[in-house]
This record gives C-alpha cells, structure tokens and sequence, in this order.
C-alpha cells in the first residue's frame, strides 16, 4: 500500500502543513482565541462531512479493489482542485490573501480538505471491515 497511496499521502500531509500556515496567519491577523477556534471548529466539521460523503459513495458495495477507497480520497477531483484552487489564490493572491476574512474561508476549506482526506485514507479499512466489504488484492 505504501508504493500506491504513500507518495499521495506526502503529498497530502504537505497541503496539511501548508493549511497550519494559513491557519497561523489567520490567527495572527485577527488577534481573537474565538475566531481562530471557530474557525477550526468549522474545518473540522468540514472534514468529518467531506469523509463520511466519499465514504458513504460506496456502502452498498460487496467487493472492492483494497486500496480503492484511498485512491477515491487521494485523487478525489472535487477536493484535488478545491484545494488547488484555494492554494493558488493564497500564494499567488497578492493583498487580497492577506485580509482576515479571506484568509479564514481559505484556512476552512484548506485544512476541512486535508484533513478530511487524512481521515478518509487512515479510517478506510476499518470503515470496509464494519460494512462487510471485502478487499480484494
């Protein structure tokens, strides 16, 4: 599993990272405990629903490919350009990526996405084991 969804994992923790960044700045910027921890509230919640919807695409299945639900997170086409599209406007923005505002709806989706891939990935066995789908190799 590691030679297929590692390299999509490294790839994935760093857009994690890259949402801690934004998240710092966001903190930074508006100087509020409550805002920053609504903020991660949000992208929590953001996370659990992206995770359980990609997940519950294929509850009914009997049989999938081992790493199938990996691949449906890591390569997921509406969190892939979500995120790249969030990314690109928080590195290339210029001063509108700097405004509180807009650096908190960027930190909410950026760490929703990526952390809810991270979760979806680590929790699919477990989800294919409580549903009785079996894995084939």
């Amino acid at each position: 599993m590691g030679l297929i969804i590692g390299p999509l994992m490294l790839m994935w923790l760093v857009a994690f990272g890259l949402s801690l960044r934004v998240g710092y700045l966001f903190a930074s910027a508006t100087g509020y405990f409550p805002e920053a921890l609504i903020a991660f509230g949000l992208a929590f919640v953001l996370a659990v629903v992206y995770a359980a919807s990609v997940l519950g695409r294929r509850r009914h299945e009997k049989e999938l490919w081992s790493f199938q639900y990996g691949m449906d997170f890591a390569l997921h086409p509406l969190g892939l350009s979500l995120y790249t599209i969030c990314a690109l406007y928080y590195l290339f923005g210029g001063d509108f990526s700097d405004m509180p505002g807009t650096l908190g709806g960027l930190f909410i989706v950026m760490l929703g996405l990526s952390m809810g891939t991270l979760m979806g990935v680590s929790g699919a066995d477990d989800y294919m084991k409580r549903n009785d789908i079996e894995g084939t190799f």
